[in-house]
């Protein structure tokens, strides 16, 4: 319930009970007014006089408002303190609301910066595990290859892959973070006796290996056995590695092998290329004399 339909009654009714009194104090003077002119007339003059005197402190009565008037004022000012208190605890909650969330926002804000600072930490510290890791393999690699050389892994033709870089003594960094290379290139196997004759019965049982060689390696690319060919150019690798298939088992861990190591194998060719490309000298043209 609003104030306002709290108070409506009580005005109207204040309203009608001051009209009351307004139209018995016109009377009641009318009447005295009367009271008088009949005492002029009279002889002593003294003939109404108490009926006079009750009638004027009825209308002193009546212009006071009576016990009515005094209800409808205390209920009024009652309603306007309570109107005053209503807004002011109002006031005070919506304050303490805005605090807490400007309190709740601060916090919130607080934890995100430091997520992110955690979230950084960890970052630099999982980089820093890597290059360790990496250090160690590289060391690794060069003191496994002191004892027994492997390839890389073997194709789906049972053609070896070699990269002899970082090897024994050498190295695929230098101390100023620079590419170091040994032989900069890939190189490629072909099958041995053994895996010649599983490909042999192969051709008999499906009799399309000689094909599919034909069409993916190329004439020039199918070697046979003890016969090396080499990738120079790092398009050339990379086309390698796009080429094998993860579905097959030997493939799927020579792509694995090599694309760890292709952050060394590309540099490392593309270096060995600018160094011969620098070194390279032009033929001299013979001085011809003209006469």
């Amino acid at each position: 319930m609003s104030v306002f339909e709290f108070l409506f009654p009580i005005v109207a009714e204040s309203s009608s009970s001051i009209e009351e009194i307004s139209n018995l104090t016109e009377g009641q003077k009318k009447n005295a007014k009367d009271s008088s002119n009949r005492n002029a007339s009279t002889p002593n003059g003294n003939g109404n006089a108490a009926d006079q005197d009750v009638e004027m402190q009825d209308s002193s009565d009546l212009s006071d408002g009576g016990p009515d008037s005094g209800a409808t004022s205390e209920a009024g000012s009652a309603a306007g303190s309570s109107t005053k208190r209503s807004a002011s605890r109002s006031q005070s909650l919506r304050r303490k609301a805005q605090a807490k969330s400007r309190e709740i926002s601060r916090s919130n804000a607080a934890s995100i910066r430091k997520a992110a600072a955690d979230l950084r930490r960890l970052e630099e510290e999982v980089n820093k595990f890597d290059r360790r890791l990496e250090a160690i393999e590289r060391e690794f690699r060069k003191l496994l290859g002191c004892i027994r050389v492997k390839p890389m892994g073997k194709d789906r033709f049972h053609n070896r892959i070699w990269w002899f870089d970082g090897l024994g003594s050498g190295t695929l960094v230098a101390s100023g973070g620079g590419t170091v290379w040994s032989t900069g290139r890939v190189f490629i196997q072909g099958p041995s006796e053994l895996d010649r004759d599983l490909l042999d019965k192969r051709e008999v049982e499906d009799g399309d290996v000689k094909k599919r060689r034909l069409e993916e390696e190329g004439v020039d690319g199918m070697l046979g056995v003890s016969e090396w060919a080499a990738y120079s150019e790092p398009e050339q690798v990379e086309e390698l590695v796009a080429w094998l298939n993860t579905k097959g088992i030997r493939e799927n861990a020579l792509k694995n092998n090599m694309t760890k190591w292709m952050s060394h194998i590309t540099p490392g060719v593309r270096k060995r290329l600018t160094v011969r490309t620098c070194f390279v000298r032009k033929p001299r043209l013979a001085h011809v004399q003209t006469f």
